[in-house]
């Protein structure tokens, strides 16, 4: 089993997405800081759209929350206010896409007062002319990607791998044994700030490595019971035989 997993995982892992969905802002758009494009130009955009709604799912009030996205408060003290409702949405997906993004992108493996200004310094020394090919091909390891694609969402598992993983999980295992293998779209972060694709495809990249590992062992499992079975049946015929 073990064996398997780490097969999958790696095969997985080095196959590039062809990314169906992203609502990117244009590089050129970030460094030249367009506003109200970006509104502000520090770590917390990567806490821009889906997860500024869990932030306000989790009781942060508008005030805060306009001062946390605010180009006029200094990024290091912009922890003091996430600090507080962090722990409620840290485990949703949007949560392991954040972290999974600095995990893989900045080497810092969970955001507190002691690391905001590594962070913010890492923000910074990324941010640079033809990051967006950086990140998307170098790091997400993604082949081609689609901005505003129209592709019909309905035979799509894509974004929903930063909805709820496990579902998706479950949904692309039964959805493999029923549609054909090149109609099966398993990635888009649905998504406008680039660095975030990291964690989107780390998040998607599990989900489908497990997904792959349940259906060989589901049927190698009922591949065994079943020549086990024809084993059994084969012997109590030539025992009936010898009788």
């Amino acid at each position: 089993m073990e064996k398997n997993k780490d097969l999958i995982e790696n095969k997985v892992k080095e196959t590039p997405f062809i990314d169906t969905h992203e609502h990117l802002i244009d590089e050129s758009e970030r460094l030249d800081f367009i506003e109200p494009i970006i509104p502000r130009d520090d770590w917390a955009l990567l806490l821009n759209h889906y997860f500024s709604l869990d932030l306000i799912s989790s009781g942060i009030s508008k005030e805060q929350i306009d001062r946390l996205f605010s180009n006029q408060i200094n990024p290091i003290d912009k922890w003091q206010i996430l600090k507080e409702f962090w722990p409620f949405f840290k485990n949703t997906a949007s949560g392991l896409v954040f972290r999974s993004t600095i995990k893989i992108l900045y080497d810092i493996d969970e955001i507190s007062e002691d690391n905001i200004i590594e962070l913010q310094s890492r923000y910074e020394q990324t941010r640079k002319k033809e990051f967006y090919k950086y990140i998307i091909q170098d790091i997400a390891n993604i082949k081609h990607c689609h901005i505003n694609s129209p592709i019909i969402t309905c035979k799509n598992a894509y974004w929903s791998w930063s909805i709820n993983p496990l579902a998706a999980k479950d949904f692309l295992k039964k959805f493999t044994l029923t549609i054909l293998k090149n109609k099966i779209f398993t990635f888009g972060g649905d998504d406008k700030i680039v660095e975030n694709l990291i964690g989107h495809a780390s998040v998607a990249r599990k989900g489908i490595a497990q997904a792959l590992t349940e259906l060989v062992f589901q049927y190698k499992e009922k591949a065994k019971r079943a020549a086990e079975l024809t084993i059994t049946n084969k012997e109590l015929a030539c025992q009936n035989n010898i009788k």
